[in-house]
């Protein structure tokens, strides 16, 4: 499923994260569930604030960072935060 542009993201509370080498393990307290993600990965859930973002605001700032982002690396991206989502590491609103 596609992410709409208007859809807010914001980190589920119920998580706490650690660095671990080059990765960032993230623990759903509730599920006792871990994520593990790349440097990549953690830039992008580091870009995404305590109080939430849209993912629009999210894209931008990616872009404002990366100016060589192209459309299939955005939906790669919203591929990431949609994993995110369904590991109850973020919440996504529609």
């Amino acid at each position: 499923m596609a992410i709409n542009k208007d859809a807010f993201v914001k980190k589920n509370k119920d998580t706490i994260c650690t660095n671990l080498d080059d990765e960032k393990i993230i623990l759903n307290l509730k599920s006792n569930k871990y994520f593990s993600v790349n440097s990549s990965g953690t830039f992008i859930y580091e870009l995404i604030p305590d109080k939430g973002i849209t993912i629009e605001e999210l894209d931008n700032k990616l872009k404002n960072k990366f100016e060589e982002l192209n459309q299939s690396d955005i939906e790669e991206i919203h591929n990431f935060i949609e994993c995110l989502s369904n590991a109850k590491i973020c919440t996504l609103s529609y």
